[in-house]
């Protein structure tokens, strides 16, 4: 029985990790396609946010449904419901015609998004509770896996010629493959090692109380900090390709390969950030890392040509933060209240992603693509007024 159960714990972990790495590759694919998306339709950049921003105001609702439902529905159920809602959002996005069908499609994507999120951190944390921090970062890294593969997919599939609709019908059998597995796949029977013996819980402390709690003094700047680096790292991810292809003159291929190293910098500096974090301290390591991200954006966006790489190399800075932040908010706050905050932190995360790219399309067509990646600088800005308030709440 126990080997059994050993089993269906590894299975459902490997089936997280190629949740979030299917994850990534739908979160960045909108990015790397949206410039032959506004070229076909003749939609203006505004427009092209719009689209952008429907998939995290479904990313959004997602968080904030998200934990309801696992209690209600299992943990698995998220996941089988986002296999879903990826399976139709990339079909539909596919064969949309009008903006109705683009934003309704997109929706649907960030749902998908949305509930991976919630569904696969909440298993990993039921299922590897002796060790989850090593899972948790493992997850994460397959979602940069994902990024990094999303603009290499598209970009040689454009080279070959390929439409981006048919970019978007291909990557939909990822979200198939998953539908079936999590359709198929038996949830594992875990005992809580530090209750063997399935005691019975102290009652969970009112509604009220964990509101307040999620709201409490100096957990605002928080939710500041997230929303601000989500909206920097978020209009950068999806608007960097077309930035490049048209105000540097690039290469389709070549400005998606620098949109798969800005995520694999990323990736790279999440994993390498995790060795300092704790020796230098978490708001002086995102201070370092804000400055750092700040100085590297800057020279990418307005240096001369040489200095362009420094944009997605930026990635390496722009790691640290968020995942600092979880960290840092996690060690202050006890097991109820950290759950409820860290909800909240994620409906956070859905509102930079709605408003970073939506900001920097309506920046372009009013002022140029150069301005319109300066927003993501606008938001970096706002970075060191909450690590300022969260170092002095914190002392």
């Amino acid at each position: 029985m126990n080997d059994r159960n050993d089993r269906r714990i590894l299975t459902m972990t490997i089936g997280c990790f190629l949740a979030f790495a299917v994850f990534g590759v739908a979160e960045i694919l909108k990015g790397s396609t949206l410039f032959a998306v506004l070229d076909e339709t003749g939609y203006s950049y505004s427009r092209g946010g719009t689209i952008v921003m429907a998939s995290y105001l479904g990313f959004f609702a997602a968080t904030l449904a998200g934990g309801a439902a696992a209690e209600l529905g299992g943990r698995k159920v998220l996941l089988t419901a986002a296999s879903a809602c990826f399976l139709l959002g990339m079909g539909g996005y596919s064969l949309a015609r009008g903006l109705p069908a683009f934003l309704a499609a997109s929706f649907l994507i960030g749902l998908g998004c949305g509930a991976t999120e919630i569904g696969a951190n909440y298993i990993i944390v039921d299922l590897r509770r002796r060790n989850p921090g090593l899972y948790l970062n493992l997850l994460s890294a397959c979602f940069g896996l994902g990024s990094m593969l999303a603009p290499q997919y598209s970009g040689r599939l454009f080279t070959a010629g390929f439409s981006w609709r048919e970019i978007y019908w291909f990557a939909a059998v990822g979200p198939a493959l998953l539908l079936v597995f999590f359709s198929l796949a038996r949830y594992p029977r875990q005992i809580n090692p530090d209750n063997p013996e399935n005691r019975v819980p102290p009652e969970r402390p009112a509604f009220r109380t964990m509101l307040q709690s999620a709201f409490s003094p100096g957990i605002g700047w928080f939710y500041l900090l997230v929303f601000a680096y989500v909206a920097a790292e978020m209009a950068i991810g999806h608007w960097i390709v077309e930035y490049l292809r048209t105000a540097r003159e690039m290469p389709v291929e070549s400005a998606s390969n620098w949109l798969s190293l800005f995520f694999g910098c990323i990736m790279a500096g999440r994993i390498v950030g995790g060795f300092f974090v704790e020796r230098i301290g978490y708001v002086n390591s995102m201070a370092g890392a804000t400055a750092l991200t700040m100085l590297a954006v800057a020279a990418g966006i307005y240096g001369p040509a040489g200095l362009a790489i420094l944009l997605p190399l930026s990635g390496l800075f722009f790691a640290v933060i968020l995942p600092t932040a979880i960290a840092l908010i996690s060690t202050r706050l006890g097991e109820t209240e950290r759950g409820t905050a860290l909800g909240v932190l994620f409906c956070f995360v859905g509102l930079g992603g709605m408003a970073g790219p939506w900001l920097a399309g309506v920046v372009n067509d009013f002022l140029g693509l150069r301005s319109g990646m300066s927003v993501a600088l606008f938001f970096l800005l706002l970075l060191p007024a909450a690590l300022l308030r969260i170092g002095k709440a914190i002392k």
